[in-house]
């Protein structure tokens, strides 16, 4: 219902090894009265349509989905859309035309996530439905109606992470006026790989991070592909690694540059402080 509720958790999440997200759904009006504070203290939010549905009028919910959406852009924080998107699929093979259009209206609006629920807990066709869903985000996502390149202004983040927020634009800026073929970074938390998704990059974002907690949380992060990488001891340590492993992934070749966010000195505390230009060369021996 408030910003103390996630507070709250967090509290009690403090005292454990792990360190999961707070993802916080958004069921009630008084959640909805408390979006901004919502935002500042989780790590993403879900509109829950369904139990929203139920709590406030229906004609409402279409235009909260969207502010929600568009609160939690500014805020650079994961966003879920939950709820009935595919329902029909529970029983048959084929969506409405109204459900192809409320999950292609939820990709324009900016989503990160959406999610299944009946459709594939309990349908008659789940993997039918999830191919489904894939095929109409896939096709909205190669449309000129997509949104990218969301550059207009910084994202909102947490105090102290200002420096690390500028590269993040920086990089995004930098790709796309340089037409690079992708924005790479070693994060140790994986916070710069979610704020340039925050920014929408029509080029991949690749995310090398030291551990599987890592690279499973960024999974929830618009285009995102994380991969595990040993934390390097210096920066020319980590070109080299990044050269290699870009080298061997599909869609990359030699000359191709991609924009490296990294920090100076790598092994420190600091947060990302650096914009590197980097250009893919030949992998030797």
């Amino acid at each position: 219902r408030s910003a103390q509720d996630v507070m709250e958790l967090r509290a009690e999440l403090a005292q454990t090894k792990s360190r999961p997200l707070i993802i916080a759904k958004l069921e009630k009006q008084q959640a909805i009265d408390d979006l901004e504070n919502i935002l500042r203290v989780s790590d993403g939010v879900m509109v829950a349509r369904g139990d929203l549905g139920v709590e406030i009028p229906a004609e409402n919910v279409p235009l909260i989905q969207k502010r929600i959406i568009e609160r939690a852009l500014v805020h650079g924080k994961t966003v879920a859309v939950a709820t009935e998107m595919l329902e029909s699929m529970i029983t048959q093979i084929r969506p409405t035309r109204a459900e192809a259009s409320d999950v292609a209206n939820a990709v324009l609006d900016g989503a990160d996530m959406l999610m299944l629920s009946a459709e594939t807990a309990a349908g008659a066709h789940p993997v039918k439905v999830v191919n489904m869903m894939n095929r109409i985000i896939t096709h909205v996502e190669d449309s000129n109606r997509a949104s990218y390149w969301r550059t207009s202004k910084l994202v909102l983040q947490q105090e102290k992470r200002d420096i690390q927020n500028m590269m993040a634009l920086s990089a995004v800026q930098a790709c796309e006026m340089m037409r690079a073929s992708a924005i790479v970074m070693f994060s140790n938390s994986g916070a710069t790989a979610r704020m340039v998704s925050a920014y929408r990059p029509q080029k991949p974002i690749i995310a090398f991070v030291p551990d599987a907690s890592v690279q499973r949380a960024l999974s929830l992060c618009w285009g995102v592909s994380a991969f595990i990488l040993k934390a390097p001891k210096g920066t020319s340590s980590l070109l080299n690694d990044i050269n290699e492993l870009m080298m061997k992934m599909p869609g990359f070749k030699v000359d191709d540059r991609i924009i490296v966010l990294t920090k100076i000195p790598l092994i420190s505390r600091e947060h990302t402080n650096t914009v590197h230009i980097h250009t893919l060369r030949p992998v030797m021996g």
